[in-house]
């Protein structure tokens, strides 16, 4: 009788009281963010979070459920060495930018190594081939793939797409509120006045907070704002969970990071205005823009004639919120000298005194005013720019201007470029020519997709990579054990060698490595410029010969060799 009450009272308990507890992902005591979900990132958002390691590598990485190792793939960029753990709940959750794997895993990463001749492999299991308990130790957190020491850490749900780890149990001690630093006023059309004017305009602040005073328009506007989430004393700049615009108390637009689809990733186009100098946040949903947990129209495009109040209200993924609210006097175009909104041009300058464009409208000038063109505009520009010794200019530059992301996909650009054999289009990032990709040729000229602004130009690369080390010589020992269960080290020390190409780029598939004649595949750390080197832990004591040859994407190679000499002794602390 007792056994069957206790079944009944068991079945009527909420199913979340009886879900076994997760595990942190990291067996580590403090628990900090370097990014969290949807943030912004050039092209895409962020799927997942970026828990801090204190800037240190080999941190137990735990399985935070029971399940299965579903995949595994080991790759120089993006994820770098990553492992899926899926559960019976059908979610997924990813482990990326790994140091090591542990040790039951190793076979399979090998032999599909030594089968594809290749450090980048791409492995699925079904679910009895890797079983995983619930706080197994699964590897250690590292850097691969990326800039620095964190684990990237993501949850997918049955359709792989991924959800904000935050709201899925995986909280943090915040009591930090999220920081509205500008919010921004933009005429929408050549009639449009804010404040008597047809500049947009701003009020920005460390933390903006209340009322933020009066606005006067007259015909259509946008707005954008700022915001900045902190979750704790690192202070590092995250992106908020919600943004919620309300005019006169009822909601008009709403965003929600709870979850995307990875075919949705241009949409993120949309979400901000970025310009050089200038990026935040739109406060309406454009009609293109199709990504989940958005409602609303361009509501302010239209405001009826009165006074109205506004209010911004943006909450991160544990409840704290910030509010500010300004009144918008509409259908009036008045001057107010006393505002504390300051005119912001919100404009990019077209070449040769040629005008300016905003997101909506282009002034020439003449001080004429037409709508703003969807395309990036195309500009012949000249080359006064320094670039590299090794690359040759055989297509002069060309400038896209645009002031607003407008077009999904990138935009296919015509030139007047003869090619050469072998040129690529490079683009001027940060004072420095990078390489984008090679043109497409064919008898109606020469043409190539641009994704984002900027200049263009077209170059060939006559510059062989480089490859260094500190020393002529290299000397290795043992490495010392492991202290992590499940977790083994290769026998030798890491060889580390330095590659870069500041040209074109390392082809990644075109590096070859031997230790005494036989093939060797390392690991291309192309964050840090370098290949690292394990060598078998069969090798003996004494000198050995490295051979190394790497070429870029343009097919110029460099070949080294270096003496190994590795020692039988661990020198210890």
């Amino acid at each position: 009788m007792y056994f069957t009450l206790w079944i009944i009272i068991l079945c009527m308990l909420p199913a979340q009281l009886l879900a076994t507890e997760k595990f942190w992902p990291l067996d580590l005591s403090t628990r900090y963010l370097t990014s969290n979900f949807m943030e912004y990132r050039e092209g895409r958002f962020h799927a997942g979070l970026d828990l801090k390691t204190d800037s240190h590598t080999g941190i137990p990485v735990i399985a935070v459920e029971s399940g299965w190792i579903s995949r595994l793939k080991t790759t120089s960029n993006g994820y770098g060495k990553v492992l899926y753990l899926t559960t019976e709940s059908g979610e997924t959750y990813v482990y990326a930018h790994l140091e090591r794997i542990a040790d039951r895993f190793q076979p399979a990463i090998i032999s599909a190594r030594s089968k594809a001749n290749s450090y980048t492999v791409s492995l699925r299991f079904a679910r009895d081939r890797f079983p995983v308990k619930a706080g197994e130790i699964l590897a250690l957190s590292g850097q691969s793939g990326t800039n620095g020491p964190h684990l990237h850490f993501e949850i997918r749900n049955n359709s792989q797409h991924p959800m904000n780890p935050q709201l899925q149990g995986f909280t943090l001690n915040d009591n930090i509120a999220p920081l509205i630093t500008s919010v921004t006023a933009i005429p929408t059309t050549a009639e449009s006045t804010i404040n008597g004017e047809s500049w947009a305009r701003s009020i920005s602040g460390t933390s903006l907070n209340g009322d933020l005073g009066d606005l006067y328009i007259s015909g259509g506007v946008a707005f954008t704002a700022k915001i900045i989430e902190k979750s704790d004393i690192k202070g590092h700049l995250l992106e908020p969970y919600r943004i919620e615009m309300k005019l006169d108390g009822k909601t008009v637009y709403l965003a929600e990071n709870r979850e995307f689809s990875f075919n949705d990733m241009p949409y993120m186009k949309l979400e901000w205005l970025n310009q050089p100098g200038k990026r935040e946040r739109w406060l309406f949903k454009r009609s293109q823009n199709k990504l989940g947990g958005r409602e609303g129209n361009f509501w302010s495009e239209n405001i009826v004639p009165g006074e109205h109040l506004l209010e911004l209200v943006t909450t991160d993924a544990t409840g704290n919120s910030t509010v500010v609210n300004w009144t918008v006097h509409a259908g009036r175009s008045e001057v107010d000298e006393t505002s504390k909104w300051k005119i912001d041009s919100v404009r990019v300058d077209l070449p040769n005194n040629l005008g300016q464009v905003s997101p909506f409208l282009t002034f020439n000038s003449k001080g004429q005013v037409a709508r703003a063109p969807r395309d990036m505009l195309v500009f012949p520009d000249s080359l006064c720019d320094k670039y590299s010794p090794g690359l040759t200019l055989v297509g002069n530059p060309l400038l896209l201007v645009s002031a607003d992301s407008k077009e999904l996909k990138p935009q296919l650009v015509s030139t007047s470029w003869e090619y050469t054999e072998g040129a690529a289009v490079y683009r001027l990032n940060k004072n420095k020519w990078g390489f984008v990709s090679e043109p497409t040729v064919s008898s109606s000229g020469t043409t190539f997709f641009a994704a984002m602004p900027g200049k263009y130009a077209l170059f060939t690369d006559n510059a062989a990579p480089k490859l260094d080390t500190d020393s002529t010589d290299i000397y290795i020992k043992p490495r010392l054990a492991s202290t992590v269960k499940g977790i083994t080290f290769p026998k030798w020390e890491e060889i580390i060698i330095l590659v870069s190409d500041s040209e074109s780029g390392i082809d990644l598939e075109s590096i070859k490595v031997k230790l005494d004649g036989a093939n060797l595949i390392v690991e291309p750390d192309m964050p840090r410029k370098r290949l690292l080197i394990t060598i078998p832990d069969a090798a003996s004591v004494g000198n050995h010969t490295l051979d190394v040859v790497v070429s870029d994407n343009s097919g110029n190679s460099t070949a080294k060799a270096w003496k190994i000499i590795t020692n039988s002794l661990v020198e210890v602390d």
